[in-house]
């Protein structure tokens, strides 16, 4: 068990292959997320990612090294009519960066009314349609809203600290979220645990 694991600052975990497995392990660094090799598996070490308001910029975001992460794809449909009009409500007059991409965090979390895992995998104009889906529809709909808005942004997956799922205590499940590059460096946004969701608890894969 991992006491606190919405508070904690930091968090370190040793990942290894079942027995027999050909598994090798190749996990990306951040600077939130380091990663070590132990021979059998690595040791993960994820901090707490803190903002600072004082490197936020105002919207849309007008750089050159993340251009393309504020434009649509097949998934992260921005130009949508449904998408775009969440993205205008979950704003409101919102134009720094780390303060928007909050709040959309916090849209997300509310928009989506049905909270289950029926969908298999949703663009974010069906999420937008439907309002309803589990981590990764929450993910796609956070990342088109947040490109709509001029916040680069991106889809990315791993696995989560879960106290209780489906009646088993005490695991890592797999998980998607979303990463928004909002005061210099790329910040975790969980839809599914809003306010405030990303923290040492989530292992990007």
């Amino acid at each position: 068990p991992i006491p606190t694991p919405r508070t904690l600052e930091s968090l370190e975990v040793r990942l290894s292959p079942l027995p027999g497995a050909q598994l090798d392990l190749q996990l990306p660094s951040s600077p939130w997320q380091h990663v070590e090799s132990t021979g059998a598996g690595v040791l993960v070490h994820v901090r707490r990612a803190h903002v600072d308001p004082a490197k936020s910029y105002a919207i849309p975001y007008t750089g050159n090294r993340y251009e393309e992460l504020t434009k649509p794809t097949p998934w992260l449909e921005t130009q949508d009519p449904a998408v775009a009009q969440m993205s205008r409500e979950a704003l409101g007059d919102e134009r720094d960066a780390v303060r928007a991409a909050r709040r959309i965090e916090r849209y997300v979390a509310g928009v989506i009314e049905n909270k289950d895992l029926g969908s298999g995998m949703a663009t974010a104009a069906e999420v937008a349609a439907q309002k309803s889906g589990d981590c990764t529809e929450h993910a796609v709909l956070t990342a088109a809203i947040c490109r709509a808005a001029g916040v680069p942004a991106r889809v990315v997956s791993g696995i989560v600290y879960i106290a209780d799922f489906a009646g088993r205590k005490n695991v890592f499940g797999g998980h998607a979220w979303v990463e928004a590059y909002i005061d210099g460096k790329w910040i975790g946004l969980d839809a599914t645990r809003a306010p405030g969701g990303f923290g040492p608890g989530h292992i990007t894969m």
